[in-house]
């Protein structure tokens, strides 16, 4: 039977959650790992200049990849709602993920057109945008995620990331040049998202692919405000480097774009917990809506100590090993790392609050609360990087993070709950006996 109150609806920590996010931290770190051996070479391969050129250039169409892949969380959503509609859903998700790809690369190649750094050629930007059409291919995941089977996708990728890497490594040694890389990147995004195809036609539904127009219609009437929300809070997390491009040396964003590669390792966990219990989640609010808040304390209580433990990751990185895997020429990471450590725990959280929006549909909240965090970082960027450089931008992502996590959810009257849960969550001897609780509680 399953147990009673809100720890039976959230679904407990079970032995499925469990290797689900077992599964995800082995894709996941698979590429970290690989992609930070590969970094390493990188950095001392192409030199400051030419490194920051390719971190610009990926920054750039990662601005656009919400277009490619926001719609994802509302299409799990609609799977685990209606697991019998996954043709038309997923054929419907597929036709407006890759529509959504080829308009971001438009847009990347029309801004880097008319601003871009020194050094930084257009059709290298034209390379770098090619890995948006092989984002849409993700979309299969979400097949996976609904049906809680991670690992039939976390295998494949790992296994594409790890090829890539050694490739990448046979590059550097063979003496590449940047372009080599870029297509390398590209490659390698491509051949993971086909996977996720592949293994939906071997493993999933063996049903062909429908496209819908009613479908099309609710996900794009559901989803544009989730797309606008993701590109938004891309832009949070990318437009400081984007910025620091235009205003400050090369140089500075070489090191920069380290510290902060380094520092969105932490979403492991967010991507993760999501892929655990995002479907017991929605499972939890169509049963019972008026209890999901205290369902959804204990999502955050595993946000926010999940969020400490990766600040306190990222510290003794910075400190123990950045100089020692990068060299002394990007020694002023140090330091941006340790800043950038100070906003995981609230970054974690923002992700815990974007998987509470989408459940109960408050998609135009979600859009709202990204534009302000964009608003706030940009305003703040503007501010501080001509007096502090790279520094200065650090403090910017730090503050307009924990800003938008815990002080405008008192501003608008029905985020009110989450705050007073993030709240919550953040004092750490009140959450770990509420996660402790969830031990071998099962649905």
């Amino acid at each position: 039977m399953a147990p009673s109150g809100p720890a039976g609806a959230f679904g407990g920590v079970d032995r499925r959650k469990l290797r689900n996010m077992g599964w995800i931290f082995l894709q996941q770190g698979t590429s970290v790992v690989a992609g930070f051996a590969l970094m390493i070479f990188l950095a001392r391969h192409l030199g400051p200049d030419r490194l920051a050129a390719y971190a610009w250039i990926f920054s750039l169409a990662m601005l656009a990849s919400p277009l490619a892949i926001s719609v994802e969380s509302l299409i799990t959503r609609r799977l685990v709602e209606s697991p019998d509609d996954a043709p038309q859903i997923l054929g419907s998700g597929l036709v407006l993920h890759m529509g959504g790809a080829v308009a971001g690369a438009l847009l990347v190649l029309a801004f880097a057109w008319a601003n871009r750094p020194d050094g930084v050629s257009l059709a290298a930007v034209l390379i770098g945008v090619l890995i948006l059409p092989t984002l849409a291919f993700f979309t299969f995941d979400g097949w996976f995620r609904a049906d809680e089977r991670i690992a039939v996708v976390a295998v494949p990728k790992s296994l594409a990331v790890g090829l890539g890497a050694a490739c990448g490594l046979g590059l550097v040694f063979a003496g590449a040049g940047l372009v080599a890389f870029l297509w390398l990147r590209v490659v390698q995004s491509f051949a993971a998202g086909l996977a996720s195809a592949a293994w939906y036609r071997v493993q999933g539904s063996f049903r062909g692919l429908e496209v819908s127009r009613s479908e099309l219609a609710l996900l794009f009437r559901d989803g544009w405000p989730l797309i606008v929300a993701g590109a938004t809070s891309i832009a949070h997390l990318k437009v400081d480097q984007i910025m620091l491009g235009s205003m400050a040396p090369l140089s500075m964003l070489a090191d920069y774009s380290l510290a902060a590669r380094l520092a969105e390792t932490v979403a492991v966990f967010q991507v993760a917990l999501s892929a655990a219990f995002y479907p017991s989640l929605v499972r939890a609010f169509k049963r019972a809506p008026g209890d999901f808040d205290a369902h959804m304390q204990r999502f955050y209580d595993l946000h926010a100590l999940t969020g400490y433990l990766g600040a306190a990751i990222l510290a003794l990185a910075a400190v123990a090993l950045f100089v020692p895997m990068f060299g002394e020429t990007y020694g002023g990471g140090v330091t941006l790392l340790c800043i950038l450590a100070l906003a995981v725990p609230a970054q974690l959280l923002s992700g815990a609050r974007g998987a509470m929006l989408t459940i109960r549909g408050w998609v135009r909240t979600a859009l709202a609360v990204s534009c302000v965090a964009l608003l706030l970082n940009v305003l703040a960027n503007l501010v501080l990087i001509p007096t502090q450089g790279a520094t200065g931008a650090a403090w910017a992502t730090v503050g307009s993070t924990w800003l938008t996590c815990l002080a405008l959810p008192f501003l608008i009257h029905w985020l009110q709950p989450f705050g007073k849960g993030a709240l919550n969550a953040l004092v750490p001897w009140k959450a770990t006996p509420r996660v402790m609780a969830l031990a071998g509680k099962a649905e």
